[in-house]
């Protein structure tokens, strides 16, 4: 059967998602920028920002370029995981560390991993879930991602709860992932996906 599957296919695509999205909610706080400066208006802010978060979007492109260039001579399960677990160590760099420019450097090997990460996940989807229930299942995997976000901005998590948070759903990403490798390892490999998750 194939529902284990679809099931840990869900759950990894579900949990990195949703650890973008307390990265898109926690790294402008955690780099010092807030929603005002001291005088207001937040025009002190607006041009490092933008080039801080130009920077951080630079690393999610480069990322899917490693990812074609890697996916053609290494065996992407090892790919899958070392990318999911250093950007679990990433996000547990704004709890263990203060200074700026470390998070920096964090938050953008962070993004390479992601950048890296969303194509695999996007065939992984494409490969596991039944064409008759994908885009209902496509739909579920986005449920997880909307509560871990509305639950971030509610509750004020701040910047250590924010991306223990995120940490943890990483992790959960890796062990879904880990699972549907062992689900898997009795099938043939087809294309990238499989070699990536098979």
């Amino acid at each position: 059967s194939q529902q284990p599957s679809v099931l840990h296919c869900g759950i990894a695509c579900s949990c990195c998602e949703a650890s973008i999205m307390v990265f898109c909610v926690a790294w402008g706080p955690a780099l010092g920028f807030n929603s005002s400066s001291e005088n207001g208006d937040g025009d002190s802010l607006r041009s490092p920002l933008m080039h801080t978060f130009a920077a951080l979007m630079s690393a999610f492109m480069l990322g899917s370029q490693v990812f074609s260039i890697l996916a053609r001579s290494m065996a992407l399960e090892n790919l899958g995981r070392a990318a999911l677990l250093v950007a679990a160590a990433s996000h547990l760099t704004p709890v263990l560390l203060g200074s700026s420019v470390a998070r920096f450097l964090a938050f953008w090997l962070f993004g390479l991993c992601m950048g890296t990460c969303i194509p695999a996940f996007s065939l992984l989807k494409a490969q596991f879930m039944p064409e008759e229930v994908r885009s209902t299942a496509y739909s579920l995997c986005r449920v997880l991602p909307g509560m871990v976000v509305v639950a971030t901005l509610m509750c004020q998590l701040g910047t250590t709860g924010a991306f223990l948070l995120g940490t943890f759903l990483l992790l959960a990403a890796l062990v879904s992932q880990s699972r549907l490798i062992a689900a898997q390892s009795p099938y043939k490999r087809v294309g990238g996906i499989a070699l990536c998750f098979d």
